[in-house]
């Protein structure tokens, strides 16, 4: 799964709208079957074998699709670094979303979805009363990372399915 963010304009002041474009990729495999030796027999993805990879579900952030709020998250830096996925928002920044480019064809050859499409998120900047001067990260969730997979409605750790968060959160930096 690959999550990528920009921000227009990166420099900001009251009152200005800045879009954040994200581009979402992911390969999702689903009706598989692997042996002990690797190897892959694909039974389709609607497969209802006991013994097939089933369908996942990956969450980013503490709460669930349906009770997401439609809020850009801002962390102060510092405390935060542009390196951390911190868990303290400064400010919750309500946004517009149009999605462009939703395809998440299932390709039989890879027995996997290969979903891909592009998010655009309009916000505009508080007054400095609500949001002081200063270098914030962005997220789309309180934490921007990978919390919970479950697979076939079963919780499984992130580990056991090589689950991880790794990158940088989009910088914006608020001026006079």
């Amino acid at each position: 799964m690959d999550y990528q963010f920009l921000v227009q304009p990166a420099t900001a002041k009251a009152g200005t709208k800045v879009r954040v474009t994200a581009r979402f990729r992911a390969r999702l495999t689903v009706g598989a079957k692997f042996g002990p030796g690797g190897e892959r027999t694909c039974f389709g993805k609607n497969s209802e074998r006991a013994d097939v990879t089933g369908n996942y579900d990956i969450s980013l952030g503490r709460v669930g699709r349906a009770a997401r709020k439609s809020v850009m998250y801002l962390y102060a830096t510092p405390p935060a670094r542009a390196t951390d996925f911190p868990d303290n928002p400064k400010l919750e920044i309500e946004y517009t979303e149009k999605m462009n480019d939703n395809n998440q064809p299932y390709i039989l050859s890879d027995c996997a979805y290969n979903s891909h499409w592009t998010t655009v998120y309009t916000l505009t900047i508080p007054s400095k009363k609500n949001l002081p001067t200063g270098r914030y990260l962005l997220g789309l969730t309180n934490p921007m990372k990978m919390e919970t997979v479950m697979r076939n409605g079963v919780r499984v750790p992130l580990a056991s399915v090589g689950g991880s968060t790794q990158g940088r959160l989009p910088a914006l930096r608020v001026i006079e």
